[in-house]
């Protein structure tokens, strides 16, 4: 067993250490070998080639854990293949001997990222330009760049899928590319039905511990679909400008969504930026006509979607699964915290009403530390609704580049407007009579439907001309009609508001299902799962909009604590709670943020106000240790993006620190707090301690050196204070000298006397260096020139002359 391990471990050494290069350019050749791709000179070429060396016919792949794959940038990949519904294809399918695409390994995965110039656009990966059938551009796949299926450990950086072939301002007609698949969702066997179960042996083609990161998807049908995902991540990503498919009857259209039909397990999406995620959609459902959200949820457990910007989208969530007969399948045990949500109608939709076949066994999903805005550049609902709010041309109403949009919601009975006519047709006719024509104009759009009620088969007419109250269409109604429209199956749909077209089927007038602005679904009763007690946990979130529609429900498992509302001024209608504050709850029409000046609330400054109840009020938020900005949450956590402290109650996170002061038995220091004027103070034994008083060192005074004497000299010292400990150092009580030569005599015991000339006459003495007389010698009658007997000298020692006398060596 030992031998074997060994041989596994040599060879997966020798596998990656021999971990390879390969280049791919639009310059380059795909006739090129596998040896020579491995040069940035010789590169391959095409998407199609990519495919090639992933599903060979003979169960071989090219590539291997450890390897990178760099496409170059700038270059610009609309060269897969064109009679399929992807252009290129990673796949692994078990028990097929041709697809066998490779996977990576969580130390060694295999990259797929870019080189070159790094001030050139990332790699483009499209859908060939090759033609293809219109007619089945309404498929949900139809015109994918990629799929990866059945393989793990791959990591795909910095590349991008750009449609520029289609203008980005065009939100009515399809795209052409529609974006990239991550898996494909487990059929379950109970229920035949896309889901995801809790079997690991029925996740065969999901891709697991595959990260997807830097990459950039723009007028697409969609970013991602399916999302099969596995133990993956989704990171710092951007999709923007989502284009409809061309079915806006609404029976296979994705709704221009950025990541469509979310299947998945321990999926972690964020720090992602998603913008414009809408189209004309279908007539039927509960879009409105208005497709796309930023995430479309199937059946999606256990992830984190979180630090996400999400901006002009028709909404975040939406959640739904067609296998809700399946308990295991659904949105469970989610959690979605510190979203910057902004003008996206409403901030979740979740299927569930009555005879709903998309509701699914959603239940334990968390919302928290989310903010929700929508004002007046929300073009989904209020008063922006259907302009061109960033003058880009994609707007859908009256005074845009494609005023296209005018469905009502045929199951709506709540609507109740003015103007609304009283219509009277005859099948097979195209005049109708109308009760008024206020604004009505030749032009304006009306559709109905035919008599088969399950189809919903609409049928789009225009007015042609007016006669008073007579109507001429262009093309013969399919229906009778008489009477006032009751808003029921059948008949016309008359765009009465704003002239010519329909107001939004969304607003607080107008709640067909309940519609609310933060989370929307019919009920408990109605939403499967609801044996559990909680469906949905909401805390710590700011909810802010001025658009006239109602803001939450009551329900028994919705349950809300410590949100802050901001119904703030109205549309048509104020804007409303619409239900019963809980724990923590508050509504704050005051100001919450600190700046509010900027027209589009993206560039708002979203931090609270000093004063603000959020700061400091939420509740924990369990896994999540930073706010928005990656900054630590306290043990106090704010509600919001940010985590925030008030001025009053701000705790000093630091403290700096003077000097010790001299010790008398405890020593102090000072300290400054940060930031200014925050509570607290530091832990006492640093800024107090206590310590042992050192003894007081003596203080020296010194007399005077003494005469050298054989070489050393001395001198006393005394000493303060009384109790003072220490002596002073020896070099400063006795040093060595030398003794001058000069008009000196050395006496070495040898000599008998020394020749003593006076300069002057008198008495003198002659002493040594220490002062003292030599021997008792009287000089008082000496005369100059007089030697002196010195033979009683100790050897060794010196004479020095005194008085001016001279001393004169002499044998």
């Amino acid at each position: 067993m030992k031998k074997i391990f060994l041989i596994t471990m040599l060879t997966m050494m020798t596998l990656f250490s021999s971990a390879r290069n390969f280049y791919f350019s639009t310059s380059g050749s795909d006739t090129y070998t596998i040896t020579q791709a491995q040069n940035q000179s010789t590169p391959w070429q095409t998407l199609r080639k990519l495919t090639q060396m992933t599903t060979n016919s003979n169960g071989t792949t090219v590539f291997a854990a450890g390897d990178t794959i760099f496409f170059k940038r700038g270059d610009v990949f609309a060269n897969g293949m064109a009679n399929g519904y992807c252009s290129a294809y990673w796949w692994n399918v078990q028990g097929d001997a041709y697809f066998t695409a490779p996977s990576g390994t969580p130390d060694h995965p295999i990259v797929i990222t870019n080189y070159g110039d790094p001030s050139l656009p990332l790699p483009n990966w499209l859908y060939p330009t090759a033609s293809y059938p219109v007619s089945t551009w309404n498929s949900r796949e139809g015109r994918a760049v990629i799929e990866f299926s059945g393989v793990h450990d791959i990591v795909v950086d910095g590349i991008q899928s750009n449609d520029f072939r289609v203008p980005e301002w065009d939100k009515a007609n399809p795209g052409y590319t529609a974006g990239w698949i991550l898996g494909e969702p487990t059929r379950s066997p109970a229920y035949g039905q896309a889901g995801c179960v809790s079997d690991t042996n029925l996740r065969k083609q999901f891709v697991r511990r595959f990260t997807l990161k830097n990459c950039v998807f723009n007028n697409c049908i969609y970013g991602i679909q399916d999302c099969a995902m596995w133990d993956s991540k989704i990171t710092h990503c951007t999709f923007t400008n989502m284009k409809s498919s061309a079915d806006t009857a609404g029976t296979h259209d994705i709704m221009a969504g950025t990541m469509d039909g979310l299947c998945g397990f321990n999926l972690e999406i964020s720090h992602n930026y998603f913008k414009g995620a809408w189209g004309k959609s279908g007539r039927i459902g509960s879009c409105g006509g208005l497709g796309g959200v930023a995430l479309d949820i199937f059946c999606l457990q256990d992830s984190r979607i979180c630090y996400n910007t999400v901006i002009d989208c028709d909404g975040f969530i939406e959640v739904g699964n067609l296998d809700h007969n399946d308990t295991l399948s659904g949105a469970q045990r989610d959690t979605f915290a510190f979203n910057k949500i902004i003008n996206c109608g409403q901030f979740a939709y979740i299927h569930g009403s009555i005879g709903d076949p998309f509701a699914g066994n959603n239940h334990h999903l968390s919302f928290w530390n989310n903010v929700c805005i929508s004002n007046n550049k929300d073009r989904f609902i209020g008063w922006g609704f259907g302009k061109d709010v960033y003058g880009d041309g994609q707007g859908f109403g009256p005074g845009t580049q494609q005023p296209w949009w005018y469905f009502r919601d045929p199951f709506n009975t709540l609507n109740v407007e003015p103007m609304r006519p009283t219509v009277n047709t005859t099948r097979g006719s195209n005049i109708i009579t109308v009760s008024t024509n206020a604004g009505i104009s030749i032009g304006s759009v009306w559709f109905t439907d035919d008599d088969n009620l399950a189809s919903i088969a609409y049928k789009t007419v225009t007015v042609t001309n007016i006669n008073g109250n007579t109507l001429t269409l262009s093309d013969t109604a399919t229906r009778t009609v008489t009477g006032y429209y009751p808003g029921g199956l059948g008949g016309f749909y008359l765009p009465v508001s704003n002239q010519t077209w329909s107001a939004p089927s969304n607003g607080a007038w107008n709640n067909y299902g309940g519609g609310r602005f933060t989370i929307q679904y019919a009920g408990d009763a109605y939403v499967h799962g609801n044996q559990y007690d909680t469906l949905f946990d909401m805390r710590n979130n700011i909810f802010y909009w001025t658009t006239g529609m109602q803001g939450l429900y009551d329900r028994n498992r919705f349950k809300r604590n410590n949100n802050i509302y901001a119904p703030i001024g109205g549309c048509r209608y104020p804007s409303v709670l619409g239900g019963t504050l809980k724990s923590g709850e508050r509504i704050i029409t005051t100001k919450i943020f600190v700046d509010t000046t900027a027209s589009f609330p993206e560039n708002w400054n979203l931090h609270l106000v000093d004063t603000s109840y959020g700061i400091g009020h939420g509740l924990p938020t369990p896994n999540f240790i930073r706010d928005f900005d990656g900054n630590l949450i306290g043990s106090t956590p704010s509600i919001g993006l940010y985590q925030q402290y008030n001025v009053v109650s701000l705790p000093c996170t630091s403290f700096t620190y003077g000097d010790w002061s001299t010790c008398n038995g405890s020593q102090f220091r000072s300290y400054t707090a940060s930031p200014t004027g925050c509570s607290g103070t530091p832990p006492l034994d640093s800024i107090q301690r206590t310590c042992i008083v050192p003894p007081t060192p003596c203080l020296f005074t010194y007399g005077t050196w003494t005469t050298c004497s054989n070489g050393i000299q001395t001198r006393t010292f005394s000493y303060t204070p009384f109790n003072c400990i220490g002596t002073p150092p020896l070099d400063s009580t006795q040093r060595t000298c030398t003794v001058p030569t000069t008009n000196n005599f050395y006496y070495d015991g040898t000599r008998t006397s020394i020749y003593i000339k006076y300069n002057r006459d008198g008495r003198i003495r002659i002493t040594n260096l220490l002062g003292q007389s030599v021997a008792n010698i009287r000089y008082s009658n000496a005369r100059n020139g007089k030697y002196i007997n010195v033979s009683f000298l100790s050897p060794g020692s010196y004479i020095a002359n005194t008085q001016g006398m001279s001393i004169i060596f002499t044998r």
